[in-house]
């Protein structure tokens, strides 16, 4: 598992990390797109599952965060497989692209 607190100082951290794509699912960025039809909502309520194409592979994982006052606490579940050692690196990319202030957390 992998984790970072977030804030974002000039939108809100839902609308900060995610774009909703026209089929419904959750955008992350080069982070990935959610697997199902999703809300921002949902990954702050509960665990919501993506898939990353890293590498020349997809690379699923399931995300949630938890707001606390201006800032959040972003956790990534990875699922076991030969690329998730490259996901974090990925994310904090998508992060800083997003313009959403991080640092690693421990879960």
């Amino acid at each position: 598992m992998s984790a970072w607190i977030i804030s974002s100082p000039n939108r809100p951290i839902e609308s900060a990390l995610f774009e909703l794509a026209a089929d419904g699912r959750l955008d992350f960025g080069i982070a990935g797109i959610s697997e199902t039809a999703a809300l921002a909502s949902e990954v702050f309520s509960g665990e919501v599952r993506f898939r990353a194409h890293i590498m020349e592979g997809f690379v699923p994982y399931f995300l949630s965060a938890s707001l606390s006052g201006k800032s959040a606490l972003l956790k990534v579940r990875h699922c076991g497989t030969n690329r998730d050692i490259h996901l974090s690196w990925v994310i904090e990319q998508q992060l800083a692209a997003n313009g959403v202030e991080f640092v690693r957390a421990q879960p």
